[in-house]
């Protein structure tokens, strides 16, 4: 079994500035917390771009300082809201690959876990992958046959049916896909974007988007425009083994907010201890 961590659109700006009267920084710093507490145990996070909210550099700095804190091993990909430029600066030439994008693959166990960059630099709300990213995939897949495959992007590959996206999906998507079936496909896609909680099925690969830690976007399936909401940071927990894949949405919950603790008995009626009690 491996668990894998997906957090995206962290949206972090310079300290002590706030997006829509939110605090970006605090809430990502309070998703690291549980993560760190109910899910040590993880074998890997992935952060799948809109790190930072304008992509300036003491942003990323703020990004970086707060990454300290976590205790998974983790790797990043960018956004739209990104600036690969202004990420190399903080973070490294190491995080390119070989034509300068933020790639990357890990395997654990029976599972690759394949990191994509969809970066667009001309027009940032459509997502993008260029030939010398689609070789990289497509290599990728092939060193990878016998694994089950993993792949974490930003931008969504096709549409989740809200009509204010579909303006914002993955540029000339069929070269994606077809380089996926011409290497034998993949298991599950996970994207961030949308600030929407979708799960789903593109043909044979199932696929999952989180809501992510800063800002919530209203679900509405027609409408022209949307609409931003406080709602609680929100991360996914993925658990693969080889009958397949869940996708568990979480959020940090205070403690104070704990109810009950229930206990297993004999006679499968379960033992009830009230918060105060534990």
């Amino acid at each position: 079994m491996v668990k894998i961590i997906h957090i995206t659109d962290t949206h972090i700006l310079p300290k002590s500035e706030k997006l829509m009267g939110l605090d970006p920084a605090a809430r990502l710093e309070s998703v690291i917390a549980s993560v760190n507490k109910d899910h040590a145990d993880a074998d890997f996070a992935v952060f799948s771009g809109d790190l930072t909210d304008k992509g300036d550099i003491e942003s990323y700095r703020l990004f970086a300082d707060l990454l300290d804190g976590l205790r998974v091993p983790y790797t990043l990909t960018l956004g739209n809201h990104d600036n690969r430029s202004a990420f190399v600066d903080v973070f490294g030439r190491e995080w390119l690959d070989h034509s300068g994008h933020i790639q990357n693959s890990t395997s654990i166990g029976d599972v690759c876990i394949l990191v994509l960059d969809t970066l667009n630099d001309v027009r940032a709300d459509r997502g993008r992958l260029c030939r010398d990213r689609l070789s990289w995939l497509r290599s990728r897949l092939g060193e990878q046959s016998l694994k089950q495959k993993i792949i974490f992007m930003h931008h969504p590959p096709k549409s989740v049916n809200v009509k204010w996206f579909d303006q914002m999906l993955l540029e000339h998507p069929e070269a994606f896909w077809d380089c996926l079936r011409s290497a034998g496909g993949a298991e599950h896609i996970a994207f961030g974007h949308t600030h929407l909680a979708s799960t789903g099925r593109w043909g044979d690969t199932s696929f999952s988007s989180n809501r992510g830690t800063c800002h919530h976007i209203l679900l509405n399936t027609a409408t022209n425009y949307c609409e931003f909401y406080e709602g609680p940071p929100s991360y996914d927990v993925l658990i693969v083994d080889e009958g397949g894949i869940v996708v568990h949405n979480s959020s940090p919950v205070d403690r104070s907010a704990i109810l009950a603790r229930e206990y297993p008995t004999e006679d499968g009626k379960g033992k009830l201890v009230n918060a105060g009690d534990i």
